[in-house]
């Protein structure tokens, strides 16, 4: 074996790889989701159609485990997702400096 993968004296002690830390978000960066709430409040689960200026759009709001956009499924942690969570069907919102309304708010 290579010199380079021993050590030169066993008296030495062997210090342990520190843990890994995860990183978490500073705080208020991240909406947290509201864990129950009134039926027209976006929560994860929630269908949420939004009009901009270009019409009508509407979206699933789901984990990230979950989201695909191809079938409107977008995940919590999406901007837009973090821009309608926990507002209510009638809130008018700014997204990306563009104003969005949220027409409606459904749990199936």
């Amino acid at each position: 074996m290579s010199k380079a993968f021993t050590r030169e004296t066993d008296d030495a002690p062997e210090h342990p790889l520190p843990r890994r830390r995860e990183q978490p978000s500073p705080p208020g960066s991240v909406k947290q989701p509201a864990p129950h709430g009134p039926l027209d409040q976006v929560r994860v689960g929630a269908t949420v159609t939004v009009r901009d200026a270009d019409g009508e759009s509407t979206y699933q709001i789901v984990t990230p485990e979950q989201a695909d956009i191809a079938h409107h499924k977008i995940s919590w942690l999406s901007p837009l997702a973090q821009a309608v969570l926990n507002a209510k069907a009638g809130d008018g919102i700014i997204f990306r400096q563009m104003k969005v309304e949220i027409i409606r708010v459904q749990y199936h």
